[in-house]
């Protein structure tokens, strides 16, 4: 069955159905937005979560309010059953489909042309919303992604696309500057392009980088892969 609804997260919200675009106001997005990050939610704990200064009668009234105009703009959108909210399954939510894929490459590792520069453009979730609600989920988000571009980069690096692997890695870094896993992989995918000393030059900045803001020496990885480059 195609999907009903479209729910936007990354990078901005949006919400469509049929190819036409619903108008909520910021108070709807924030319910929905909430229901496709954490799931299924009882209503007492979402009014409190979204409204954590009102008393919990009037959380759960602007609730209700907001349940409400859901319902008028898109019915069948939000479900209720036995006091639970849940988004309907025939939703397509782009956050919740490109976590399954970030999950599966990062098991499996290798990922084909297409795959690699969905990876690459993976877009931060809602950056422009500062909820303290959805702080928490936006650095999960954001480790996940870092963590899944260092792996499949790292399998790369014994196949004929380092250049991949390079581009990789480099958006790890993006995402985790102080990524010595990810600088290291770098400098390895750098050097099979033949480029063994301007990695050593990057890789003995970023050991630069580490001492000067965190105070820390090199670990084992970076300073074994700084061996090599230096001894080829």
């Amino acid at each position: 069955m195609r999907p009903q609804f479209k729910l936007q997260l990354l990078l901005r919200w949006g919400l469509t159905s049929c190819g036409r675009r619903i108008p909520l106001c910021l108070r709807e997005q924030r319910v929905l937005a909430l229901l496709a990050v954490r799931g299924a939610l009882p209503r007492p704990r979402l009014a409190g979560t979204l409204w954590p200064d009102s008393t919990d009668s009037r959380a759960l009234d602007s609730l209700r309010v907001s349940l409400h105009h859901i319902h008028r703009q898109a019915a069948g959108l939000v479900l209720c059953s036995d006091g639970w909210l849940e988004i309907s399954e025939h939703t397509q939510i782009d956050y919740r489909q490109l976590a399954e894929s970030l999950t599966h490459w990062g098991s499996v590792g290798q990922l084909h042309p297409g795959e690699v520069e969905q990876l690459l453009q993976a877009g931060e979730l809602l950056p422009d919303w500062d909820d303290l609600w959805l702080l928490p989920e936006q650095q999960q988000w954001r480790a996940l992604r870092a963590e899944t571009l260092q792996h499949c980069a790292g399998c790369l690096l014994g196949t004929d696309r380092a250049d991949c692997a390079v581009r990789l890695a480099r958006q790890a870094l993006v995402l985790d500057p102080l990524s010595e896993r990810a600088a290291s992989t770098l400098a390895l995918a750098e050097a099979r392009q033949g480029h063994r000393a301007a990695a050593a030059a990057e890789l003995l900045a970023f050991i630069d980088r580490l001492q000067m803001d965190l105070g820390m020496s090199p670990g084992p990885e970076i300073t074994h892969t700084l061996a090599q480059l230096r001894s080829g």
